[in-house]
């Protein structure tokens, strides 16, 4: 028998959004305060979208100098390749004109 999907209320998803957002803002001032960003001297953003089209989007937006990818996960055959061959970072690199500066993720 066919399991039947069950909706999930709006306000739900709402909730689970703002927790969601709430938490990527806490990790970024965490990684921000451990790479010894001054406060003002960044601005933290957390959008929802592609990743790809959404970093482009934004570096122009806030005419950015500078675009910091920290690597989550891997998927591809090697940290290196991810680093050199992901699909964001070849996206910000051909699109974008902002220095980029890419990192793995070494902590939680």
């Amino acid at each position: 028998m066919p399991r039947r999907s069950r909706q999930v209320d709006a306000d739900i998803v709402e909730q689970y959004r703002r927790r969601t957002r709430a938490e990527a803002t806490r990790q970024l001032h965490a990684l921000a305060e451990r790479s010894g960003l001054e406060p003002g001297g960044w601005e933290p953003c957390v959008i929802e979208g592609d990743p790809s089209q959404r970093l482009v989007e934004q570096e122009q937006v806030h005419d950015c100098d500078l675009v910091i990818l920290v690597i989550l996960g891997k998927h591809g055959r090697s940290a290196t390749e991810d680093l050199l061959l992901g699909s964001v970072t070849k996206h910000v690199l051909a699109e974008g004109s902002a220095d980029v500066l890419v990192s793995t993720r070494h902590e939680a």
